[in-house]
């Protein structure tokens, strides 16, 4: 009745599943378990020996997976990195361009004001003349305009006329007063 006991296979529990332990082995191999104790220890040893090349095996495939993602995930770090330096330096700028536009907006209301009063102050003593030709003047527009003023109002004058500025410029615009 040992002897029965002895040949009978094992039964392992295996992930709920109960599983022959010489489920997958050769003939030559069960044929050692039958033999006797040694022979047990034997196929114990050659299938733990089995157990441990898959192992092995597993684990060298992981590693070279784990490789794999290692380089994928420097290979996205690096263009993080990459991105970060920008992103800042826009944000730096973005701050500055704010302070920079009140400043400008600050000029801005400054010359303005000047424009505006620039403007009104010339209105005041500008004269336009319609209908002079272009040789008239002989590249002294000034001096031909004050001649020409003096003449026109010589009694009515009574101030010196000073012409700071006398030029040329296209006619104007239909419906436009000077």
């Amino acid at each position: 009745m040992a002897k029965a006991a002895q040949r009978q296979p094992k039964l392992t529990f295996n992930g709920g599943k109960k599983k022959s332990v010489l489920a997958g082995r050769s003939a030559d191999d069960m044929q050692l378990e039958e033999e006797g104790p040694t022979s047990s220890v034997k196929s114990m040893f050659f299938e733990l020996k089995h157990s441990l090349a898959s192992i092995d095996a597993k684990f060298d495939h992981l590693t070279e997976q784990m490789g794999h993602l290692k380089e994928w995930v420097d290979g996205h770090d690096t263009c993080f990195e990459q991105l970060e330096s920008p992103t800042l330096d826009l944000e730096d700028n973005r701050c500055g361009d704010g302070e920079q536009l009140l400043c400008m907006e600050r000029m801005l209301g400054v010359i303005w004001n000047k424009n505006e009063d620039l403007e009104a102050r010339s209105h005041c003593n500008n004269i336009c003349i319609l209908g002079l030709p272009e040789s008239t003047a002989m590249g002294r527009m000034e001096k031909y305009v004050e001649i020409m003023l003096s003449e026109l109002f010589p009694g009515e004058l009574s101030l010196v006329l000073v012409v700071e500025r006398a030029h040329r410029s296209l006619g104007p615009l239909t419906g436009a007063v000077c």
